[in-house]
């Protein structure tokens, strides 16, 4: 399993994972039924304003190509030094300990962009 911040080209990897997800996960994390990603969304998640937000993707690498199995992300406020954060798991890795492997790289990444404060906006990583 790789860790690493997100990339532009990951766009179709993204898809995939979503298109993966059951759908509690999805409420989970989007608070309501997104079944599929708009290219503006996609754009937003995976194309970052690395002053304000940081987004890092576990990836399986398998015999065929890899895949990402999961996503940390958050959004800084700079004025308060308040970020907002979410995460989600694909359904077949949860409950293996991924979601708290991507949470402590976000918040050593975050400490260096400055975050001073966390707020939960979703996690999708029940089980």
């Amino acid at each position: 399993m790789l860790i690493r911040a997100i990339r532009p080209e990951d766009e179709p990897l993204i898809v995939e994972l979503h298109q993966s997800l059951s759908d509690q996960t999805i409420r989970l994390r989007f608070h309501s039924m997104v079944r599929r990603l708009s290219r503006d969304s996609l754009i937003r998640l995976c194309h970052l304003d690395y002053d304000r937000e940081m987004a890092l993707v576990a990836i399986h690498h398998e015999e065929v190509r890899p895949h990402i199995v999961g996503v940390s992300r958050y959004y800084l406020d700079p004025e308060t030094g308040v970020a907002e954060y979410a995460v989600v798991v694909s359904d077949a890795w949860q409950g293996r300990g991924l979601g708290w492997q991507l949470m402590k790289k976000l918040i050593d990444v975050a400490r260096q962009g400055g975050v001073r404060r966390w707020s939960a906006r979703s996690c999708a990583i029940t089980r």
